[in-house]
């Protein structure tokens, strides 16, 4: 039986560990763009972790006068803290976005490091966010737009895997969410990096996009990426949980 455990557990950990190949993934940096705090009547693109275009995006508190509580029923009107992102196109036609490149280790380097979109081919990175609609009554909130969501290279912007969403009804873009005024809804999306990734080299990035002509906008916040593990190495995981709870109750 120790035999056996320690052969499971030796293959479990050169599988993880013995390439480059993501082990982890850390948190993102602002993932609720708490920061910097934004005074009352105050909204641009400035936040800490992520980099956004200079037209058609904005942090913003949205229950400051500026935007007269643009989210109500909700003592802190956006899903986690007190600001959220908004993606919109402005006047001029610019179409907001926004990046943070993916951290984590890997088998060949433990250290915590921006990591390649080569570390992390073949796997699967899930991304979690909430997309919201306010309350005000204009064309931004009420027109529907579509945004994107994807892992992307950081240089050129090669896009390794995407899901596409539409604000209000489908037009045939991507997923209709058909967001209510004053809705908040969590979204989660898997993503499975292609086994050999176009400009590997380059870092890892999470970005969101919006995409069409019309006048419009969309809320984002609460943002969190996990690793989902590899179906061998999970199975070789809990095959070994197994052999060493069989070792101590024949102990």
């Amino acid at each position: 039986m120790k035999n056996t455990l320690a052969t499971v557990l030796t293959l479990a950990a050169s599988l993880a560990c013995s390439s480059a190949a993501v082990v982890s993934i850390s948190p993102l940096t602002n993932p609720s763009f708490e920061g910097p705090a934004k005074a009352d009547g105050v909204q641009d693109e400035t936040m800490t972790g992520w980099t956004s275009s200079p037209d058609g995006s904005r942090v913003e508190n949205p229950a400051t006068t500026l935007f007269g509580n643009q989210f109500a029923g909700n003592t802190t009107n956006v899903p986690n803290g007190i600001q959220d992102f908004v993606l919109f196109r402005t006047s001029t036609g610019g179409l907001g976005s926004a990046y943070q490149a993916l951290q984590g280790t890997t088998g060949a380097n433990p250290i915590t490091h921006i990591l390649t979109a080569n570390e992390a081919a073949g796997q699967t990175i899930q991304v979690t966010f909430w997309a919201g609609r306010g309350l005000l009554l204009n064309t931004y909130e009420d027109t529907n737009m579509g945004f994107t969501v994807g892992l992307q290279g950081g240089t050129t912007f090669t896009t390794y895997a995407s899901a596409s969403y539409e604000k209000l009804g489908s037009t045939g873009f991507g997923t209709a969410l058909n967001l209510a005024k004053n809705e908040w809804r969590q979204i989660t999306v898997d993503f499975t990096m292609p086994g050999a990734p176009t400009n590997g080299s380059e870092n890892l990035v999470l970005s969101f996009g919006l995409t069409g002509a019309n006048a419009t906008s969309i809320h984002l916040d609460n943002v969190s990426v996990t690793l989902i593990p590899e179906p061998a190495s999970a199975s070789l995981l809990g095959l070994a949980g197994m052999l060493g709870l069989m070792a101590r109750r024949r102990r």
